[in-house]
């Protein structure tokens, strides 16, 4: 029984019992996914309400409009009005498209602004290898299956540029929104064996990230994937420490407070130092620049840790640093702070603009019009969906407002919900519980739900960084998805008052004067000190003003630091001394650099420059956010300006771009720049076929060849599935290899060796491999030397040929 005959039938029955179909896994066509969230939610509530009535709409537009649906009561044609949807005398149902007469000086599609989703990712997926395979991912009925796929060859080098990370390195790995950065850091458990520490910037995205984890190492029970939160819902704190210590649990997320001045610490210290520890990871690492200079600052402290982690476990700690966006000022000064002049840096950077979006937006003189305006979207736009506010008190409003409105499928998620809460929500929302979330930043970053439709900022974030974010959580599933900006004059007032305050120079000279006289020697002719956190200029000795005082001091150290007059060595709290007076002592060892006077009265002249560039730097993005809300040029110039030159640019339509009549445009594809053709290159011959001869003796072949530290292989396109699958039986699960088809040449982004099995006789493309330290070709079955001879001899140099695989070095 098709969408449509289930919906008339449950319309006849008068209740979705027995008729909800199964969850569409994709938008093709929409109708499946339309009919399946309506009669879900009629399931549920058990009777027709505004809930069903915007997704009854929503299922109309995406594959109903035109078609006899009889038997619809009478009631609820009423509250389909609301949602401007039309039942005609012989029950052919219609909806008006949405085209809002608030969103003026705007070219809007005569289709409305709610069509049916299109997609628009370029479809690259790639064949992966059978430890991918092994993971586990969730249906949407529940099933788990395997990943079958590497989403795009971009998700594939992160991934690969993740597992063969060398020891002591630190990695940045760049991929867009919804490409699947997260399974790269998850497959490290995999091939390491000890502890790997994944820092999120939100409680949300803690407990997010947990909970896939757990799906995908569903039969790993090894790994166990937690969470750690002081408050941490249902994962007791406690607890996971004890997991961490008796290594019974192998992938952890949890906040760079946790880490730097929480429970979390003295526990990491001991792995570090008994060598458990062997992959610190940061996610959504943009924010370390964004946030941790003034509002998150133990972001920046980690990465002193981090310099002490490196030294407990002898240099081996691996660094890993993600994120779907970065500027280059960002870039560099992560990069700055997370790896040291010894060690192997590795990139992996796709940087490229969201397609699936189109931008819509109104800017209001009152608040009036703007909630007029949202009840107009709350009544006509797909679900799921997001209500964006910066301000707690404004989004607890707008959740009051959505439910006096009649809607029961909606949660409230803010920076004050607590961990209990968080849980319930995010669980509710991952399982389609919850069709409509009004949320603060707090719900922002990385919260993945694939199928969101529209996103409405109710507000005005205070940089196009973050509302470029937020706008993310829609469409990740590659089909379109809407967002409407509707802020009001006041907003905008609210967002430019958010920009961080500065301390004055007077007051930094008396706050690195109250630390500087609690110093204690560390190490007198490396200028090594400790200082005390918790020191307070004079005018707050007799304030209550701990945590607050604490965060200053911080800024302060990290903004000498930034300026290069101190290095920050290490970070520490006496547990004992906390105890006796009442109040936790933190310390910090820092390392006076060159040229850098600590006694000296106008100390703060060191840092004048850096704080004016700093505090220059910060208005930028409100800027940027405030010349897209002017419309003079597309979206994706502003972001290419702020993210780099490098940036694929690509535009789902936005304001500028329906006025100049460019249509959204396909997501660009990762493209590998060819370079110097390889110059260490063997070719052998007497393999055996691996189609039309022995596949026990090519799996044998495949085999040796791993076992003498080969992990990477290429072959033809035809025959890359078969070949695959002989690797399967060749490896096992915790066989790292790799695995490429030659399309128009291939890339090695490290100097790594390199096996081509050639099948056929070889061609240019077949031979035209760029930055391999090593590659040797294998010649199958029949063919013999000349085949390829005349290819590569005059273009890299000598060549050496054996005549059988047993006979490579």
């Amino acid at each position: 029984m098709d969408s449509v005959q289930l919906i008339r039938r449950s319309f006849s029955l008068g209740s979705p019992a027995g008729s909800a179909c199964p969850k569409s896994l994709n938008l093709n066509p929409p109708i499946d996914a339309a009919a399946w969230r309506f009669l879900l939610s009629w399931q549920d509530h058990g009777k027709l309400g505004a809930d069903e009535a915007v997704l009854f709409r929503q299922a109309i537009r995406w594959g109903l409009e035109g078609v006899h649906v009889p038997n619809v009561p009478v009631e609820f044609k009423q509250l389909l009005g609301k949602c401007s949807v039309s039942i005609d005398a012989s029950s052919i149902v219609n909806a008006h498209p949405f085209k809002p007469t608030w969103l003026v000086d705007d070219n809007l599609p005569d289709k409305g602004i709610d069509q049916k989703p299109k997609y628009r990712q370029a479809d690259r997926r790639l064949s992966a290898e059978h430890y991918l395979r092994s993971l586990q991912q969730r249906r949407a009925n529940g099933e788990l299956y395997g990943f079958r796929d590497w989403k795009s060859l971009a998700q594939k080098e992160g991934a690969w540029t993740t597992v063969t990370a060398e020891k002591g390195s630190t990695t940045l790995v760049v991929l867009p929104t919804g490409m699947g950065k997260s399974l790269c850091f998850q497959l490290l458990p995999i091939f390491s064996g000890g502890l790997t520490v994944v820092v999120v910037p939100t409680v949300a995205l803690a407990m997010d990230q947990c909970l896939h984890a757990e799906e995908v190492f569903a039969q790993r029970p090894d790994v166990n994937p937690q969470y750690f939160a002081s408050q941490g819902g249902d994962a007791d704190p406690t607890q996971v420490i004890d997991l961490i210590n008796e290594g019974r649990t192998r992938l952890v997320f949890t906040s760079p407070e946790a880490c730097v001045s929480g429970r979390l610490n003295s526990c990491l210290d001991n792995a570090a130092r008994s060598g458990v520890l062997q992959n610190l990871v940061v996610d959504e690492a943009h924010v370390v620049s964004s946030w941790g200079m003034y509002f998150r600052v133990d972001f920046q402290l980690l990465s002193g840790l981090r310099k002490k982690w490196m030294a407990d476990t002898k240099g081996e700690l691996r660094t890993f640093l993600f994120t779907a966006t970065i500027t280059p000022e960002q870039k560099s000064e992560v990069l700055k702070l997370f790896s040291d002049d010894d060690c192997k840096l590795n990139e992996f950077c796709f940087h490229s603009l969201r397609p699936e979006i189109s931008y819509y937006d109104r800017r209001f003189s009152f608040h009036n019009q703007q909630r007029l305006a949202l009840e107009d979207c709350l009544w006509h736009l797909p679900r799921p969906a997001i209500v964006y506010s910066t301000e707690v008190e404004v989004a607890e409003e707008i959740f009051s407002f959505v439910k006096s409105l009649g809607f029961r499928r909606v949660g409230c998620f803010t920076g004050k919900t607590n961990a209990v809460d968080r849980k319930r929500l995010l669980d509710k929302w991952r399982f389609d519980q919850i069709d409509l979330m009004v949320a603060t930043s707090a719900f922002g970053l990385g919260v993945d739900k694939q199928d969101v439709r529209s996103v409405i900022h109710c507000c005005f974030p205070e940089d196009l960084n973050r509302y470029y974010q937020e706008v993310g959580r829609g469409g990740r599933d590659g089909y379109s998805a809407i967002s409407i900006l509707i802020p009001t004059e006041k907003d905008i007032s609210v967002a430019k008052g958010m920009k961080p305050k500065l301390m004055s120079l007077e007051l930094l000279q008396e706050r690195w004067q109250s630390m500087w006289e609690t110093r204690e020697e560390v190490n007198i002719d490396e200028h090594r000190w400790k200082v005390r956190l918790n020191s307070k200029r004079p005018e707050l000795l007799f304030d209550r003003t701990y945590q607050e005082n604490i965060r200053w001091n911080k800024r302060l150290l990290l903004q000498l630091a930034r300026a290069h007059q101190i290095e920050i060595q290490d970070l520490s709290f006496d547990a004992e001394l906390s105890k006796e007076v009442g109040e936790i002592q933190e310390f910090i060892t820092i390392k006076l650099l060159d040229g850098f006077n600590p006694d000296s009265p106008k100390m703060s002249d060191s840092i004048k420059d850096q704080r004016m560039a700093e505090g220059a730097s910060v208005g930028q993005g409100f800027e940027s956010l405030l010349d897209y809300l002017s419309a003079n040029r597309c979206i994706s110039m502003i972001l290419k300006r702020i993210f780099g030159e490098d940036t694929y640019r690509c535009c789902g339509g936005c304001r500028w771009c329906r006025k100049e009549g460019r249509d959204p445009r396909i997501a660009p594809v990762f493209e590998y720049d060819l370079g110097t053709l390889s110059r260490n290159v063997r070719v052998v011959e007497n393999c055996e076929h691996p189609i039309t001869g022995s596949k026990r003796a090519f799996v044998s072949a495949v085999r040796k060849l791993h076992e003498s530290g080969i992990r990477r292989f290429a072959c033809s396109p035809k025959v890359f599935s078969d070949l695959l699958e002989l690797f399967s039986i060749a490896l096992d699960n915790k066989d790292l290899f790799r695995l490429d088809a030659i399309v128009d040449g291939i890339e090695l982004l490290r100097n790594e060796p390199l096996v081509v099995f050639h099948t056929e006789i070889p061609t240019i493309d077949s031979v035209k491999i760029s930055g391999a330290h090593q590659v040797t070709h294998v010649l199958c079955g029949d063919l013999q030397f000349h085949n390829i001879r005349y290819l590569l001899e005059g273009t890299v140099g000598s060549v050496d040929y054996f005549s059988h695989l047993s006979l490579l070095n």
